[in-house]
């Protein structure tokens, strides 16, 4: 297993409040921002995160520590509130089961990316 996946896999153990923003939102001098919002507020934000593909959009995971931060994070800029539980396995690894369920669910309550 590679030293990056072993980085990751332990995030899932202490980071495990993840907000999926959609790739748009996350690339170019965005990053920064959203980087320096969390810096800023002292929030739990992993220095590691991953990329998933949902109905063919792609989607940047923020990794949080505790629940509070998450949340102040994905009502500042939008996003879908994801469990580790969600991630997909085998080949559709990079495709977040949970995520896709929920945005194709009509009238579900979720907030949509």
């Amino acid at each position: 297993m590679s030293v990056y996946r072993r980085i990751l896999r332990g995030a899932d153990h202490t980071h495990r409040h993840w907000v999926a923003l959609q790739e748009e939102k996350c690339i170019g001098a965005n990053y920064q921002m959203l980087r320096i919002f969390c810096d800023e507020r002292g929030l739990s934000l992993s220095p590691h995160g991953h990329s998933v593909v949902s109905d063919g959009a792609f989607y940047q995971v923020f990794m949080f520590a505790e629940e509070e931060p998450a949340e102040i994070f994905r009502a500042a800029f939008g996003g879908e509130r994801m469990r580790p539980e969600e991630k997909g396995k085998g080949a559709l690894g990079a495709v977040e089961q949970g995520l896709l369920r929920r945005l194709a669910e009509p009238g579900s309550g979720e907030k949509r990316l």
